[in-house]
Parts: structure tokens; C-alpha cells; sequence
């Protein structure tokens, strides 16, 4: 599988006019821009691919909402996206409890959040693992 070149052509839907990827998100970061400039057809998109489970869109529609007034609407996007696998909504997730914004504080579970992550060579590892490390836990890379 090593130098093999995927394609995810035949792996996407016609969805409001884009098309989206099952794997690749430039379309769906394109509604998340939408979204932000008030545009409720780009929201009203998002929302539908994220409630029939699509990964990418629960993390955005996340980002979105907790980006805004009211941050408690982003927690069940990524907690749906938690159990898929998705990285970024875990870490997400972990801010958001540390910090206590759109949910009850909990600083105990954000650091074990971001403690499961820490393990995963990605990017997003390492900002958990940096989030640990600055928030001087007993957090120790083996």
C-alpha cells in the first residue's frame, strides 16, 4: 500500500451543489466558511452531513458553534465524532472541558482527554501532549 495513490473520486456525494469527499474536506472547510459569513444553506449542509455521521462535518460543526455564543451546541458534534476516532474532536473536547466553555469544567477529564491522544504520532498528538506538559500534570512521555 506504500507509494499507492488513493482515489477518492468514486467515494463522494453530490451534497448542496459540492461535492464532498468521504476522506478530504476542502469542500466541507468551504461551508464552514460559508457558515461563518451567515450563510444558513452552508450551516443547514453541515448539519445534515453531520447528523448521518460524517466525521469531518461533527468536527467543523463543532469548531463552529464553539466559536460562537453558544459553545454548548458544539460538545455533542464532537462527542459523536469521539467514539469514529476523531482526533481532533477529542482534543477539542478537552479544551473545552479545561477551559469549562459550552460545558461543566472538568479539568481532570480534559487532561485525560488530551492523555489519550499523547500517544499518536500526528500533530494533534502533540499539541496534547504540549497542552499536558504546559499544564504541568504528571504527565510523562515514556
Amino acid at each position: 500500500m506504500m507509494g499507492e495513490t488513493v482515489n477518492y473520486e468514486n467515494q463522494s456525494e453530490n451534497v448542496g451543489g459540492l461535492k464532498i469527499a468521504k476522506y478530504t474536506d476542502p469542500a466541507l472547510r468551504e461551508l464552514l466558511y460559508r457558515a461563518r459569513k451567515k450563510e444558513a444553506d452552508a450551516l443547514a449542509i453541515l448539519e445534515q452531513q453531520a447528523h448521518a455521521g460524517h466525521i469531518r462535518a461533527q468536527r467543523y460543526l463543532g469548531l463552529y458553534w464553539y466559536r460562537t455564543t453558544e459553545p454548548e451546541r458544539a460538545i455533542p458534534y464532537w462527542q459523536a465524532a469521539l467514539p469514529q476516532g476523531c482526533h481532533w474532536s477529542r482534543y477539542y473536547y478537552g479544551k473545552a472541558l479545561y477551559s469549562g466553555r459550552g460545558i461543566t469544567q472538568n479539568r481532570l477529564w480534559a487532561l485525560r482527554q488530551w492523555q489519550i491522544l499523547s500517544g499518536y504520532p500526528d500533530r494533534v498528538a502533540r499539541l496534547a501532549r504540549h497542552a499536558l506538559y504546559r499544564l504541568d500534570t504528571h504527565y510523562r512521555e515514556s
